[in-house]
């Protein structure tokens, strides 16, 4: 695991977020903090030469209201939606931007169908300074930093300085 920079206060972007893609391999991905995607791009070793690969989303479904500033009934099924972000194809479109929150705390599935390989790259933003909570113990104060590492699952997670 590499780790990430430290951080202490309010919402930082970590430079860098990537995710690899291999055909017929779906991914679970559940992040801790949001995640936006901003390019998805074909691996420059290509399987097929000519052969178009589409990248899908499956995401939360927003629960159904019953009508303005309702909020959904209590015990209400949020299914599952898929989505293409894209369909890339060799010497043609190979790579494609695009400006996709992930929300943290979510469940996602991605996938690339077809034969090549696809990276996703985007930001990883983490709000180190939640208003919606008081301090606790295992929480640090805004005058401390936290020291972050990378988890293949999960994204930028925090490292348990209690070596528990």
């Amino acid at each position: 695991m590499s780790l990430l920079p430290v951080f202490s206060g309010t919402l930082i972007a970590v430079p860098v977020w990537s995710l690899t893609l291999k055909p017929g391999e779906p991914q679970p991905f559940a992040p801790l903090f949001d995640v936006v995607i901003t390019n998805i791009a074909l691996s420059d070793e290509l399987e097929d030469q000519s052969s178009r690969t589409t990248v899908k989303l499956s995401h939360p479904s927003s629960p159904v209201i019953d009508g303005p500033g309702e909020a959904a009934a209590d015990g209400a099924t949020i299914e599952n939606t898929v989505t293409v972000l894209c369909s890339l194809i060799p010497g043609k479109i190979e790579q494609a931007t695009v400006n996709i929150t992930l929300e943290g705390g979510e469940e996602y599935l991605l996938q690339a169908v077809g034969k090549n390989t696809v990276f996703l790259t985007g930001k990883c933003y983490i709000d180190s300074d939640s208003s919606d909570s008081e301090p606790s113990d295992s929480e640090p104060s805004d005058s401390e930093s936290v020291q972050m590492t990378w988890d293949e699952n999960f994204g930028p997670v925090p490292v348990d300085q209690t070596g528990g």
